[in-house]
């Protein structure tokens, strides 16, 4: 009866693996290296049977940060074909990271050519670009597979299981954010269910997610029949506005943001759905570790 039932599925049954990685956070996330060496790394533990996942999934994600921060520069610089070939790596690395996260045979294939787009590419220059890793135990609490998991199953309740467009908006929550996209597109069965990543980093001094024109157009594109979804720490952060320093929420500002610019206006703002990210405290003193109180609470209630 179970191998019927997963016969007639469209999406692959998703199970997070992230319960299993608390420990590894502090060894594994201590990475340096360049891009290739990050792809050279990657593709070894993908060799390897007993390489480690969660190494995996952070490989894959300082691939992506790379290649997302390379098409910002683009951006900022007006080169539009170089805007484009961003946004041609960013859907590898996509691709890519689906793969890792299901722990598909098809993840070293998907490296190979990812590999191959980014040295015949004018981002070639990220694979000599350092990447410095510094633990992030907040971001990966103890079971945040199983909140993942609840996560995505409350989102159902939100959308009545339609198909999504979600938005996650990193650096640091990447990887939550993912885990419970895919939680939620085999949840819900919705092949149309789709994810973009985007920049929002109060260490880059960004005021709002980094957009290009490109992908602007991309998400206008495909938004249509799709639920609007914003997946982001709800953590708060220091902006320099007109002179004066302002503390703003991260989801929120991100919510608002393509509420009422991207997806719609002031007047006639898009319905997009706000899904916080739980980060943790660490207090060293006692070994124990409390949530960080989310600034922003979302209501529960449909807003559709």
């Amino acid at each position: 009866m179970l191998e019927q039932l997963q016969n007639t599925r469209k999406v692959p049954l998703y199970n997070s693996r992230f319960d299993e990685f608390t420990s590894q956070v502090e060894a594994v996330e201590r990475f340096r290296g360049s891009g290739r060496e990050a792809i050279s790394t990657l593709e070894e533990t993908l060799q390897d049977k007993n390489g480690s996942f969660y190494s995996r999934i952070l490989l894959v994600h300082e691939l992506e940060k790379l290649v997302i921060n390379k098409k910002i520069k683009a951006t900022e610089e007006n080169e539009t074909e170089m805007e484009k070939t961003g946004f041609d790596a960013i859907v590898l690395s996509l691709d890519l990271a689906t793969s890792v996260y299901y722990e598909d045979s098809s993840a070293l294939p998907q490296l190979h050519k990812f590999k191959e787009f980014i040295q015949n590419s004018s981002f070639e220059e990220i694979l000599s670009k350092k990447i410095v890793e510094e633990p992030d135990p907040a971001i990966m609490p103890e079971y945040s597979g199983t909140e993942d998991f609840n996560k995505a199953q409350d989102l159902l309740k939100l959308t009545g299981g339609a198909p999504i467009l979600g938005l996650g908006i990193g650096i640091r929550g990447w990887r939550r954010e993912f885990d419970q996209f895919l939680g939620y597109k085999s949840q819900s069965d919705t092949p149309d269910s789709c994810f973009w990543p985007l920049r929002c980093s109060s260490n880059y001094g960004d005021f709002f997610p980094k957009l290009s024109e490109v992908e602007t157009q991309y998400l206008l594109e495909i938004v249509n029949g799709r639920k609007i979804v914003v997946f982001c720490p709800a953590d708060r952060f220091f902006i320099n506005l007109r002179g004066k320093t302002k503390c703003v929420n991260r989801l929120q500002l991100s919510k608002d943001y393509f509420s009422r610019i991207v997806f719609g206006t002031e007047r006639e703002p898009a319905k997009v759905i706000p899904i916080p990210i739980t980060l943790v405290e660490q207090a060293p003193k006692n070994g124990k570790k409390k949530q960080i109180k989310q600034v922003f609470n979302f209501s529960q209630e449909n807003p559709y």
